[in-house]
């Protein structure tokens, strides 16, 4: 039997059902910032190779916005590891605001702007932001 890519196995009707099921069980909405208006994708929390996209269990599969997706991809590329990523995305009006935290580091994108925080100036940003929101509740 013929091997069939990844992207034509995301086209296939036996993927099409388990993403709905997913993005069902998740009341479509991103698992990570609680977004519901972006476009939304169904993350494979890990791969086995002999395994088809629909093949997996359902908790091997999360719901995630375009942003979170893209971006979590990345951080694992990089770390190998899920841990130590997080997102907050802000929106008002037309102006999106993203801080991508990942391992140590913050990224601030507003607008299709990325501006990267340097280790210490991510953690005195975490830090500050931590204190207030204990003081000012």
């Amino acid at each position: 039997m013929a091997t069939i890519s990844y992207k034509d196995q995301l086209r296939k009707p036996e993927w099409q059902k388990k993403r709905l099921e997913i993005m069902q069980r998740d009341n479509f909405t991103c698992q990570i910032c609680l977004d519901t208006e972006e476009t939304l994708q169904v993350h494979h929390k890990s791969y086995d190779k002999d395994k088809k996209a629909w093949e997996y269990g359902n908790d091997r599969l999360v719901t995630l916005c375009e942003t979170c997706h893209k971006e979590l991809t990345e951080h694992i590329k990089k770390h190998g590891t899920e841990e130590g990523f997080s997102v907050l995305k802000y929106k008002n009006g037309s102006l999106v605001t993203v801080v991508v935290y990942t391992n140590g580091n913050v990224i601030i994108k507003q607008n299709e702007r990325w501006i990267a925080l340097s280790e210490n100036l991510g953690k005195k940003l975490v830090h500050f932001i931590i204190n207030n929101w204990l003081n000012n509740g």
